[in-house]
C-alpha cells in the first residue's frame, strides 16, 4: 500500500460546489433511507399475512363461505367428521395388515390364522381439551390416526457415510417453512439407505424438524426428490389426507403444541410421541383440496411481492453506490462559473500544511501498531475506539486497512459514522477539502 493513499490524484470541486454535492447527497441518502425503511415495513406486513393465511386455512376460515356455497347433495354435506375419521381408520389398518402380512411371509412365517391381526398397534386418539371449535363437518383427529407410520429419521454419527453422489439424506436445513430446500442436500450409498428402512422417506411425506432453533418446521418431501433417507427428523409417513394440510397446520396454529412439547434447554427437540398424538384439524376431503388450493394461490403471490421488495432493496444499495460515484465523477450537480477555483482551495491547503509542519510534533503512532492494524479490514468504528483519541482521516484510513482502490468505500462508511464522530479542526473557518477535509481529526463522541 502507498505510503500515503491520499497522494492518490482525486477530483476537488470548489468549496462551495462541495457543500452543495453534501447537501445533494444528504437529501438523496435520505430518501434512500425512508424507501427502504418502508419496503422492511412491507416485508413484515408481507410475513404477517403468510402468517394470516395459514392460520383461517386450518381453522375453516378460508373456505367458509365455500362451505356455505356448496349444493346440499355435495357429499361434504352429508360425511360427518366422524364418519371421515372412521373411513380413514379403516384404510389404516387394511394398509398395516398388507404390511404386516408381507413381512411375515417373507420372512417365511405365513400365518395359518388371523390372531397375527390382534398386534394391530391402535393410534393414539387425539387430545380435545382446551383446542378451539371446528366447523361442524369437521372433527379433531391425532397426527398418527390419519398416516401410516409417525417415525424418526436416523440418529447416529455420519462422519464417514456421506458420498457425492448416491441417495439424497435430508438433514434440518433442508426443511423449510412449507418449502423442502435442496441446498446443502447431501448423499449416502445405497447399501448404506437400505440398513435405515425406518429412516425412508417418500414423497409425500411430511417431515418435521425435531431440535435446534427450528423445532416443528415442516415441508411436504416433493416429488422430485425420488427415493430419499434423512437424519434427526420426524416423518408422517404416508399421510391419508392432503399432505400440504398437515403441513399448513404444523406451521401455523400447531406451533403452540410444539413449544409446550419441547424438553431439553440447551438442545430443545421434541419426540416421535409428542408428534404422533398431536392433535390435528380433519376437513372432509373435498374442503381439503379446496384449502390446500387457495393456500397455495395465495402463498404464490405473497412469493411474487417478496421478490419485488428484495429487489427494492438491492435497488437500494446501488442507487446509493451510483450517488457517490456521480458525486466523485462531477456529474451529481451542475457546475457554476461563480464558484472560487480549486486552484485557491489547494494553495490554502499546502500553505496550512507548511505552518502545521513547523509546529511540534504529537505523539504519532509506532510503525510497528501502524502496520499490525493495516492486516485485514477493521470497522471505523472499531478503529476510533480502540485508538480512543483524535485521529486524521489519513491514519483513520490506513488503520482501518483500505486499499488505495476503496477511498469511496471508505467515504461512504464515514458518511454513515456521522452521528458517531466529532469532527475537530484548529481553525473553525478552515476550509474543507474534498473528499476529506484537511487537518480535521476525527473522533468518537462522548456515549458512541
Amino acid at each position: 500500500m502507498p505510503e500515503n493513499v491520499f497522494a492518490q490524484p482525486i477530483l476537488l470541486p470548489p468549496t462551495r460546489e462541495q457543500e452543495r454535492i453534501v447537501s445533494k447527497l444528504s437529501a438523496a441518502f435520505s430518501g434512500v433511507e425512508k424507501a427502504e425503511t418502508a419496503t422492511r415495513r412491507a416485508r413484515e406486513r408481507l410475513q404477517r399475512y403468510r402468517n394470516a393465511v395459514l392460520d383461517a386455512a386450518v381453522t375453516g376460515k378460508l373456505t367458509r363461505v365455500w362451505r356455505e356455497s356448496q349444493p346440499k347433495s355435495e357429499k361434504i354435506s352429508t360425511e360427518s367428521g366422524d364418519d371421515l375419521l372412521h373411513r380413514l381408520l379403516l384404510v389404516r389398518r387394511e394398509l398395516w395388515e398388507k404390511s404386516e402380512l408381507a413381512r411375515l411371509c417373507d420372512g417365511g412365517k405365513t400365518p395359518k390364522d388371523e390372531k397375527w391381526k390382534s398386534r394391530y398397534p391402535e393410534p393414539s386418539a387425539p387430545v380435545t381439551k382446551n383446542l378451539p371449535e371446528l366447523p361442524s363437518t369437521w372433527i379433531w383427529a391425532s397426527l398418527e390416526q390419519i398416516s401410516t407410520r409417525v417415525t424418526v429419521g436416523y440418529v447416529g454419527e455420519m462422519k464417514n457415510e456421506y458420498v457425492s453422489k448416491g441417495i439424497p439424506f435430508l438433514r434440518s436445513q433442508n426443511v423449510r417453512r412449507n418449502r423442502f430446500e435442496p441446498e446443502g442436500l447431501v448423499f449416502i450409498r445405497r447399501q448404506f439407505h437400505a440398513k435405515l428402512a425406518k429412516s425412508k422417506v417418500t414423497p409425500g411425506d411430511v417431515v418435521v424438524v425435531r431440535s435446534g432453533v427450528a423445532v416443528g418446521t415442516t415441508c411436504v418431501i416433493p416429488e422430485t426428490l425420488g427415493e430419499a433417507n434423512c437424519s434427526d427428523l420426524v416423518i408422517i409417513q404416508g399421510p391419508l389426507i392432503q399432505p400440504y394440510f398437515i403441513s399448513f397446520y404444523m406451521n401455523s396454529a400447531a406451533q403452540r403444541h410444539v413449544e409446550s412439547g419441547k424438553v431439553g434447554i440447551a438442545q430443545p427437540h421434541f419426540n416421535t410421541a409428542s408428534v404422533a398424538s398431536l392433535s390435528v384439524p380433519l376437513p372432509p376431503v373435498a374442503e381439503q383440496a379446496e384449502i390446500v388450493s387457495g393456500v397455495e394461490r395465495r402463498l404464490a403471490a405473497a412469493d411474487r411481492l417478496a421478490a419485488t421488495l428484495r429487489q427494492q432493496l438491492i435497488r437500494a444499495v446501488a442507487t446509493r453506490e451510483s450517488l457517490l460515484r456521480e458525486s466523485f465523477s462531477g456529474r451529481l450537480i451542475p457546475q457554476d462559473p461563480n464558484d472560487e477555483p480549486a486552484s485557491f482551495l489547494l494553495e490554502r491547503i499546502r500553505a496550512r500544511r507548511e505552518a502545521e509542519d513547523q509546529r511540534p510534533k504529537g505523539k504519532r503512532m509506532s510503525k510497528s501498531r501502524a502496520k499490525m492494524k493495516t492486516i485485514g479490514r477493521q470497522t471505523l468504528l472499531a478503529v476510533l475506539k480502540e485508538n480512543g483519541g483524535p485521529m486524521t482521516p489519513e491514519q483513520l484510513f490506513r488503520a482501518a486497512g483500505f486499499e488505495p482502490s476503496q477511498v469511496d468505500q471508505f467515504y461512504c462508511e464515514l458518511t454513515l459514522l456521522r452521528e458517531k464522530v466529532l469532527e475537530q479542526k484548529p481553525n473553525p473557518s478552515e476550509i474543507k477539502s474534498w473528499p476529506f477535509r484537511a487537518h480535521v481529526f476525527l473522533q468518537l463522541r462522548k456515549g458512541a
